[in-house]
């Protein structure tokens, strides 16, 4: 996950006080969060899953 995925996401927790079972929703289903983080929105065979492991470390240390 780029360190940009990781920003935005983190964004889009604390400002909707979100828990990450629905940040994962966000990310994988919501067309404008999608377009912000830079993935593919146009076919549903290209859409890249995003997982919660990856929003909460990266490189062995812990970001949110």
């Amino acid at each position: 996950m780029e360190m940009w995925h990781i920003l935005v996401l983190s964004a889009v927790r604390l400002g909707l006080d979100a828990n990450y079972d629905r940040l994962e929703d966000f990310a994988n289903h919501h067309k404008l969060i999608r377009q912000i983080l830079g993935v593919e929105t146009a076919s549903t065979n290209l859409v890249r899953s995003i997982k919660q492991h990856d929003l909460v470390c990266c490189n062995g240390k812990c970001v949110i």
